[in-house]
């Protein structure tokens, strides 16, 4: 996974490239921050990728000392309802997958931030 930014926290318009394999096959997906406010929530839309559309939502809760993040993703599959019929199973197989390697990335990130401003 590669972020465009010079900077060590997501901001708005950066833009978020996943390549990865799925059952065999190349997928690469761009997506590009189109909302954002600091330390509540961010939202990535696709720019190219496999799906028709997506939009990511991602929210942050304080809980108990600590922070949930809560993602909401609207995918719609290429091709109509035969495409959303065939693409099922392996997208939403896809879908976790590449949902594990980014929430990865943003814990990284938010963790490196808040140890960079904790004295």
């Amino acid at each position: 996974m590669r972020v465009d930014s010079k900077r060590s926290a997501l901001r708005l318009g950066d833009e978020i490239h996943i390549r990865s394999r799925h059952l065999g096959v190349w997928f690469t997906l761009t997506s590009r921050i189109t909302e954002y406010e600091p330390a509540r929530y961010f939202v990535d839309e696709q720019v190219t990728g496999p799906f028709a559309s997506m939009r990511h939502e991602h929210f942050f809760l304080a809980r108990r000392g600590h922070t949930q993040m809560v993602d909401i993703m609207s995918v719609e599959f290429r091709g109509g309802r035969l495409g959303a019929a065939i693409l099922d199973i392996p997208g939403k197989l896809y879908l976790r997958r590449v949902l594990c390697v980014r929430n990865a990335y943003i814990k990284k990130r938010a963790e490196a931030v808040r140890e960079t401003r904790d004295p």
